[in-house]
């Protein structure tokens, strides 16, 4: 089976942090690193794994430079042996973020609301030059298929509703981009940069009459 858009997103701009999902329970970091290891110098590394029942198997892979994480990722791309953990084929992508910090990363976080819609609030920015839809869906495709999209400004904020087909995909949205900061590839116009409070809506299924720059 050739690495397809289920286990690479391509859409997701590239980063020297890889963001490895599907991992099993019982992997390691020494896993991890052993996988990644071969593509280059790895400087950091997260890894949350042990739950059997959920998702959340999953790690953050830091190289010395976006290059080494280009070659892993294309290494995969159409290749008939996709990448495996103890036997498992994980899914690989660019993360959102440009360095592993020491900020939350959503491991272990358990949150009272969930569903496949998520409200993103960009706070303090100049709208006309903000991120505009296929931003968002940008930004948001890279964890899974996208629904819909509805982008509205309120309380002198830009804000956006955006609906996943599969809550998990939701999940590891919320838990990844809350408190992260757009690219600035992405924005460029933008004189700042611009955060996003990122949470779960009530919606289940998003009310879009037509398309539009705001939504579809």
């Amino acid at each position: 089976m050739s690495m397809n858009r289920d286990n690479f997103r391509a859409n997701q701009p590239p980063s020297k942090v890889l963001h490895v999902r599907n991992l099993p329970p019982d992997a390691t970091e020494q896993d991890v690193v052993d996988l990644c290891k071969p593509f280059g110098r790895i400087v950091k590394t997260k890894v949350s794994t042990g739950n059997a029942k959920t998702q959340a198997n999953q790690a953050f892979i830091e190289f010395e430079n976006v290059n080494c994480a280009m070659r892993m990722i294309m290494s995969y791309v159409g290749s008939a042996d996709p990448p495996k953990v103890r036997n498992k084929t994980v899914y690989l992508q660019y993360s959102t973020r440009q360095e592993i910090g020491s900020g939350n990363w959503g491991f272990g976080e358990r949150h009272e609301q969930s569903g496949n819609v998520i409200l993103i609030i960009l706070d303090n920015i100049q709208v006309a030059l903000g991120p505009t839809l296929d931003t968002i869906h940008m930004l948001c495709a890279a964890f899974g298929d996208v629904a819909k999209i509805a982008m509205f400004e309120k309380q002198n904020a830009l804000q956006a509703l955006v609906q996943f087909k599969e809550p998990r995909n939701a999940r590891e949205a919320q838990q990844t981009l809350n408190g992260t900061t757009i690219p600035d590839h992405m924005v460029p116009t933008h004189p700042g940069k611009i955060t996003m409070k990122v949470s779960f809506s009530a919606h289940t299924d998003l009310q879009i009459h037509s398309q539009s720059e705001r939504s579809r």
